[in-house]
C-alpha cells in the first residue's frame, strides 16, 4: 500500500510519487537509485491531491539503461598496452564522490559516473601515458591508484591536457617495477557528465639488463669501453647504501673491476658519450655489504678516481641517472700504474746460429757462444717502474759448444716483481766443415800414356807420368778442402806398358778426410 502526498517519495512498494506536471498532471521520473531490474512488475497509483475525481490520461516511457560491467572497481576491465578500449560511463552504479575514491585532485561534489580498469606494468619504471584522447564525447578526468579496491592510494590524475580529454604521465618518481597492478578511473568533470570514451594505456620500456643486480655485475678490464643502458633495470638508486645522491630515484645497473696494481690511479667514466645525465658510485665489499668510495662528474656525464685500494680489490660499479633519468651511455675504465701488474713488455731475442771455428773434445767442433749473451729487452709501461731481464735456464755467454741446438729461457721482471710472459729463443751451433770429410769427385775416364824411344826403364821402352787431373772436392759452403793422391804412380815415374791404380783422398779445413 503506498501513502503520499505532493512530491514526498512513495513509502513501501511504491517506487515515487510525482505531482504538479504540466497543468495540473503529474510527471514522475525514477532516479538511478531506484531503478528495477528486468522484468520486475511495477503498480501505479493515480489520484488527485485532494477530493476531486476525472479523466486522465496515463503514459509510461521506459528507455532501456545499459549498466557498464567495470562500474566498480572490483569489476573493473583490464587494458593492455597499446590498445584502445571504447566504452560509456553512462549509467554508471559508481558515482565518483559518492565512494571512499581518494580525491587525487579531483575538485569535491563531482557526482559523475565513474567506470574503472586496471592495468599491469610491463617493464619496470617505464615511461607510461593514459589518455582519452581517442573517441571520447564528454570532457572527461582520469585518476589513476595503487593498492587494492579496498585501499587505493592516489598516483596521478589529470583533466584537461588534449582539449576536454585526458592524459595521465607517470612522473620519474610515479614509475613502478614490472608487474605493478594500476586502477584507472574514467568519470567526467561535471556532476552528470558522462558518456563514450576511448581509454589508451601506452607504455614504452626495456627489457631488463643483465647487470641490474649487483650479483650479476659486469666485470671489465683495464682500457675497456663498453656500450650499457640502465633502462629496464629493477634496482633503483635510492635502494644503494651511502654515497647520497639528491633528487629522485634512477634505475641502476652494476659493474666490476679488479684493481691490477699497487699505488694505481684507476679512472672509470662515462665522458666518451651518454644520452642522459649519468651518475657513478664506487663501492667496495661484498654486495650485501657495499661500503661507497667515491662520486663525481664530468659535465652532464660521470668520471670517477680510485687511488686509495690495493691490488686485488674488487670495486662495484653502480651507473644510474640524475633525477629519475636512465638511458644509454658508454663505459670506460683505465688505470694507470707505477708499476705493470701484467709485468714488463719483453722483446724477446730471435733465435740465431753460430757457426763452429775450432775443435774441441772428442775430435768434435766447436764454437764459443757470444759473450754477453743478448736475451732481448724490456721495458715498462708504468709511470716510474723499472725491470731487468733474468735468464732461467739454456746456454751461457761465453760457453763452447759442439754442433746442435740448445733453448734459452728468461722473463722479464718489474720493480714491483710482476713478471712478463716467458720469452724462449734458440742458439743453434752448426758445423763449419763436414765431419765426415769432403765429398770427393773423381775423374771417370783412365789416363793414358804413351811409351817413347826416349824413355827406357831397364832395357824396356816406357812412359813417363805427367801431370794430370785426378779429382775435385766439395765440403761445407764456408769451407775449404783440398785433394791428395794417396797411392799409385805420381807425376815423373816412369812407367812400362800397363795397367796402373792412382788412390786419392780429399780433407777439409778441420782436417776431416
Amino acid at each position: 500500500r503506498c501513502v503520499g502526498e505532493n512530491d514526498d517519495a512513495a513509502v513501501g512498494e511504491c517506487d515515487g510519487l510525482g505531482d504538479g506536471g504540466n497543468a495540473g498532471s503529474s510527471v514522475l521520473n525514477l532516479l538511478p537509485e531506484d531503478r528495477l531490474p528486468y522484468g520486475t512488475d511495477v503498480f501505479i497509483v493515480v489520484h488527485s491531491g485532494d477530493t476531486s475525481e476525472g479523466d486522465f490520461t496515463i503514459s509510461v516511457d521506459e528507455i532501456e539503461v545499459i549498466i557498464p560491467s567495470n562500474s566498480f572497481c572490483t569489476t573493473a576491465n583490464q587494458l593492455f598496452n597499446g590498445e584502445t578500449f571504447i566504452g560509456s560511463s553512462q549509467f554508471s552504479e559508481t558515482l565518483r564522490d559518492d565512494i571512499s575514491l581518494p580525491t587525487c585532485g579531483v575538485p569535491g561534489g563531482n557526482m559523475s559516473p565513474t567506470v574503472f580498469f586496471y592495468y599491469y606494468t610491463e617493464f619496470h619504471y617505464s615511461d607510461i601515458s593514459i589518455d582519452t584522447c581517442t573517441g571520447t564525447a564528454f570532457d572527461t578526468y582520469i585518476s589513476v591508484f595503487l593498492g587494492t579496491c579496498d585501499s587505493l592510494l592516489c598516483l596521478a590524475s589529470n583533466d584537461n591536457s588534449c582539449g576536454s580529454s585526458s592524459v595521465v604521465r607517470l612522473a620519474a618518481d610515479q614509475r613502478q617495477l614490472r608487474g605493478t597492478q594500476l586502477f584507472i578511473a574514467v568519470h567526467g568533470v561535471g556532476t552528470e557528465s558522462g558518456g563514450q570514451y576511448g581509454l589508451t594505456v601506452t607504455e614504452i620500456g626495456s627489457s631488463e639488463p643483465q647487470n641490474a643486480n649487483c650479483l650479476s655485475a659486469i666485470p671489465l678490464n683495464n682500457g675497456d669501453s663498453i656500450i650499457g643502458s640502465t633502462a629496464g633495470s629493477s634496482v633503483l638508486s635510492s635502494d644503494l647504501i651511502g654515497c647520497d645522491f639528491p633528487g629522485t630515484a634512477s634505475p641502476v645497473v652494476f659493474y666490476s673491476y679488479v684493481i691490477q696494481s699497487n699505488s694505481p690511479n684507476v679512472v672509470i667514466d662515462t665522458c666518451l658519450g651518454g644520452d642522459f645525465d649519468t651518475a657513478i658510485r664506487i663501492f667496495t665489499q661484498s654486495c650485501d655489504a657495499l661500503t661507497c668510495k667515491h662520486d663525481n662528474s664530468c659535465g652532464s656525464l660521470s668520471s670517477v678516481s680510485v687511488t686509495d685500494s690495493e691490488v686485488g680489490t674488487e670495486i662495484i660499479i653502480a651507473v644510474h641517472g640524475a633525477n629519475g633519468e636512465f638511458g644509454n651511455f658508454i663505459i670506460d675504465v683505465v688505470e694507470s700504474f707505477e708499476c705493470n701488474p701484467n709485468g714488463p713488455q719483453y722483446e724477446c731475442e730471435t733465435s740465431f746460429t753460430v757457426s763452429t771455428d775450432h775443435k774441441c773434445g772428442n775430435n768434435e767442433q766447436c764454437a764459443f757462444v757470444p759473450n754477453p749473451l743478448d736475451l732481448g729487452f724490456c721495458y715498462e709501461t708504468g709511470t716510474n717502474c723499472g725491470c731487468e731481464i733474468i735468464q732461467q735456464s739454456g746456454v751461457t755467454g761465453g760457453e763452447e759448444l759442439p754442433a746442435g741446438t740448445y733453448e734459452v729461457v728468461s722473463i722479464a721482471v718489474n720493480d714491483d716483481g710482476f713478471e712478463s710472459d716467458i720469452c724462449s729463443f734458440r742458439v743453434n751451433v752448426v758445423d763449419t766443415c763436414n765431419p765426415s770429410g769432403p765429398d770427393l769427385y773423381c775423374r771417370e775416364d783412365p789416363i793414358r800414356l804413351s811409351t817413347s824411344a826416349s824413355c827406357n826403364l831397364d832395357g824396356q821402352r816406357c812412359a813417363k807420368m805427367k801431370d794430370s787431373f785426378l779429382a775435385t772436392c766439395k765440403d761445407y759452403e764456408n769451407c775449404e778442402c783440398v785433394v791428395f793422391q794417396v797411392s799409385g804412380p805420381v807425376s815423373g815415374d816412369k812407367l812400362l806398358p800397363g795397367e796402373y791404380f792412382i788412390e786419392v783422398s780429399a780433407e777439409n779445413e778441420q782436417l776431416y778426410s
